[in-house]
Order: structure tokens, then sequence, then C-alpha cells
């Protein structure tokens, strides 16, 4: 860790930093991609990001790769194509990949799965003052619906896996829903796996009774001007849970590590990545450091769908497997 304040970090001491972690790729072999002056680095696209598409998010990365090549000769290789996060997993473990953007739950399950696995959380999101947001069962305003019992037999939307674990934690923290064994495969009719901004939109548009979705996300949708947000109130929430991480692998050299470290903990004040900036402004967010302990709370959710059988109940009833 440097142990030194954003603030404090002048854009040459950061140049510095990227021309040192430049070095260490030239003269040694430690990168996974092909070329020793490359990083490759897994970043799945989701089909949206805080409201933005994948085109525009495309654009980002491509200047954000630009920014790095000016400011150090350092070379980023994005991997986009990824079409399941079991498949990063595996990219990083056997040296294929060296850095991914990942959800905690699939870190908690790499390690739990592994425990020799090589993945190491590098930075976490923080937003405002918290790396920490829950998430939560979204239904419609007008719907009038007061709890959960209200939504019982209706149909509900999600993301991913993540969130199936995260809506079984809900049902599993909620006093009568455990008292009874009541859980999502028995409470709804229906399942889909949508993404978050369709997802909101199906629930204004009466396609669904219910989604899982963060705060944060919902903020940023859209419909014309008017945010979705206006329409949809939370029902049940979940506690909050470590945000978005990057991952590394730790035979990665030490000094790259910390030198990417550095660029991400300080990209939301740094002029040459200005283009991202626009993601840090609107969610009031940074890039943080963060501890493998920092992330109990998605693995504790983990083991819990682990023993409680969430993951094989999601090939099941969500995916139809």
């Amino acid at each position: 860790m440097f142990g030194i304040c954003a603030a404090s970090i002048r854009a040459g001491t950061i140049r510095r930093a990227l021309a040192a972690a430049a070095a260490v790729l030239f003269f040694t072999a430690s990168s996974a991609a092909a070329d020793t002056d490359k990083i490759s680095f897994d970043f799945p696209l989701p089909t949206s990001l805080l409201g933005e598409g994948s085109s525009l998010i495309n654009k980002h990365l491509r200047e954000f790769q630009a920014a790095l090549k000016s400011e150090a000769e350092m070379e980023i290789k994005f991997v986009t194509d990824a079409d399941s996060w079991d498949k990063v997993i595996a990219r990083l473990e056997t040296e294929h990949t060296d850095v991914a953007w990942m959800p905690p739950y699939y870190y908690a399950r790499a390690r739990y799965f592994n425990p020799k696995s090589s993945i190491r959380p590098l930075a976490i999101y923080k937003t405002g003052s918290s790396i920490r947001s829950p998430s939560c069962i979204y239904v419609r305003k007008d719907a009038g619906h007061k709890n959960m019992q209200d939504i019982m037999a209706g149909r509900v939307h999600l993301p991913d896996e993540s969130a199936w674990a995260v809506l079984n934690g809900i049902f599993a923290d909620d006093p009568e829903l455990s008292k009874y064994k009541i859980d999502p495969t028995v409470f709804f009719s229906g399942f889909k796996v949508l993404n978050r901004e369709s997802s909101a939109r199906a629930l204004m548009f009466k396609t669904t009774d219910a989604i899982v979705l963060e705060p944060e996300y919902l903020k940023h949708i859209v419909s014309g001007h008017k945010p979705l947000a206006d329409g949809i109130v939370p029902l049940a929430c979940s506690k909050p849970l470590p945000n978005v991480i990057i991952v590394y692998r730790k035979d990665m050299d030490e000094r790259l590590v910390e030198s990417l470290r550095l660029v991400l903990t300080n990209m939301h004040n740094y002029g040459s990545f200005k283009s991202l900036r626009h993601y840090f402004k609107i969610s009031k967010g940074m890039w943080t450091n963060v501890s493998h302990d920092d992330l109990k709370p998605w693995i504790d959710l983990h083991r819990d769908a682990v023993s409680g059988g969430w993951e094989d109940s999601y090939k099941k009833y969500v995916l139809g497997k």
C-alpha cells in the first residue's frame, strides 16, 4: 500500500508510477498476456452500466487504453467477450489473464471452491463514504404493495446469479418467511434473467411484478427524461454488501500491482482519465483499497448459497436447466 492521500498525489507521481510499471512489464515475463508489455484485463461487458450501453462503455475503455499508453507506454488488452464468470475465473487461475472486473459473489465462489486460488482483490468501488450498498426487491409505486405477502405468486426479474443469492438472503432474513421455510422457488410463480435497465422497464410496463436491483443503478435508469426511480419503490432490502471489485493474480509482479492500484485509486481526480470521470461524478464514487476481509459479507452469503442449495435452485428454477 502507498498509504498516501489521493489529494496529495500529483499527476507527475502517477506518471512515474505508470512508467515504472511499464518497465516492469518490459523486463519480466510475469504478465499472462501474449506480449510482455501488455496487461490482459477481463471486463465482461454488462449490457449496461449506470444507464449506459455497451457501445459507450467500449468507447470509454478505448480512451482508458489510450491514456495509459500515452502516459507510460503501458498497454492494456481488454477482454470483453467472456460469456460467464466461471470462464473469467478459469482464465485468471490458468494465467490467461492478469486482472478482471468482478462482482464479489464470484470472487467468493472462486476462493471457496479452490482454497489454493491465486485470485486476490485489488480495488473496490466506493460510493459516497461506503464500500457497501444494499440490493432491494422493487415494485411499482402505483401497485400499492405494502409487504412481501402482497407479491406472492408474482413474477420476478433479476440480473444474474449473485442477485439470486441476494434474493434468497432477503427471504432467509425475513422472520415470517424463514419461520415457515418459504424461499423464492415456492414464493414466486416465474423468474427471468434480464439486465438491470430492461428489468426496471419491464416492471414499469407491468410485464413483471418485482425486480432485484441495487439503488445506485436505479438512480441512473431513465425513460425519456424521467427517472424510472420515480415510479418504483423498495419492498425489502438486503444488508449492505461490498460493491464491485477489481481482482488480480497474486503472482503478478508486486511493483506492477502497486502501480495499478495507485492508478485506480486516483482515476477519479486525474485529468488523463477525464472520460471515465463521468462515472465517478454521477455515482459520487472512486476506487479504493480492499482486502479479503472487507468482502466477508459476500463470502458468508456465498457459503449460505452453497449450504442452502441456492446455486442448484438457480440453475433449475431460474435458468430452467
